[in-house]
């Protein structure tokens, strides 16, 4: 249910803009065991709910006409973790329905050993691009999405993000 929640959350956001700036928030979380940058001077918006079977943490920034968002999802039920494409395909699918999007392209995503998805995807009700990357690793889900008004994606800046992700 989160999940929805913050996609819906999401589109709210994009559009609202703030002023340009080059300044970048660093995060290093040892929980996890990543690290990201997110865009932008302002502090992101951060969000997490515990329910004793997952553990949510959202980290939201706006930077021009774009949202980006970094996220990890900590399972602690008994789940078969081995494909994880499965289940990378399974989340995107979630988010693809809470936006109410339309997938444009899908394709591997290979971070180090681990497999995930990368989707371009289209919200044509609001007129807004989407890039979705999601990866599994062992019992954690960490999400990276971009979006932003088609026309004023900021393509050099989602790019910067999406490669300052790391994982121990």
């Amino acid at each position: 249910m989160i999940k929805h929640l913050t996609a819906i959350g999401l589109l709210l956001l994009v559009g609202s803009g703030s002023a340009f700036s080059q300044n970048w928030m660093n995060y290093k979380l040892d929980d996890c065991s990543c690290s990201f940058k997110l865009p932008g001077n302002e502090i992101p918006e951060i969000e997490s709910e515990e329910d004793g079977e997952t553990v949510i943490w959202n980290y939201t920034s706006e930077y021009g006409s774009g949202v980006y968002l970094a996220s990890y999802t900590l399972y602690n039920i008994a789940t078969d973790y081995s494909d994880p494409i499965d289940l990378a395909k399974e989340s995107l699918s979630g988010f693809v329905g809470a936006v109410d999007g339309k997938i444009v392209r899908e394709k591997p995503w290979e971070y180090k050993k681990h497999e995930g998805i990368q989707a371009t995807i289209q919200i044509a009700s609001q007129n807004i691009a989407c890039q979705y990357k999601v990866l599994f690793v062992d019992q954690i889900q960490y999400q990276l999405v971009v979006m932003a008004p088609v026309g004023e994606y900021d393509n050099d800046t989602a790019k910067k993000f999406f490669a300052s992700f790391k994982v121990k």
